[in-house]
């Protein structure tokens, strides 16, 4: 099983899988709630790679 890569903590190897879980569940539920707002803002793409590579990390 390849567990490489990831996000890094504090410059630590320490791999949080719940605290990422719970911000990309706030950051979902606010892009759902206010697309409008983050696509004036010109976030909506940033936003959106966002949550689609931390859930292939978490997923791997």
């Amino acid at each position: 099983m390849d567990l490489s890569g990831g996000l890094y903590n504090a410059g630590d190897h320490m791999k949080s899988h719940l605290p990422l879980g719970q911000a990309l569940t706030t950051l979902a539920w606010g892009m759902l709630e206010f697309e409008l707002a983050y696509r004036a803002a010109g976030q909506w793409d940033i936003a959106a790679a966002t949550l689609k590579r931390a859930a292939r990390y978490l997923i791997k």
